[in-house]
């Protein structure tokens, strides 16, 4: 999910609440919300599992930075 990816462009740290609240609020975003949390937690997945991301604490991801 891109618009999962492009919330850690920032390089900031963004929490799972974060990214449910801003993704549910977005009006491209046509996914149920009991779906959407899945698909969110997949996308993390995915993410971190090809080291674009990394876990910092509980709930927490920030993106790696690949110098």
């Amino acid at each position: 999910m891109q618009l999962v990816r492009n919330e850690f462009e920032e390089g900031e740290p963004v929490t799972l609440n974060q990214l449910y609240e801003i993704l549910s609020k977005n009006p491209e975003v046509k996914i149920r919300p009991d779906v959407l949390g899945h698909r969110i937690r997949s996308a993390i997945y995915a993410l971190h599992k090809s080291n674009k991301i990394m876990r910092v604490s509980d709930s927490t991801y920030k993106k790696v930075n690949n110098k």
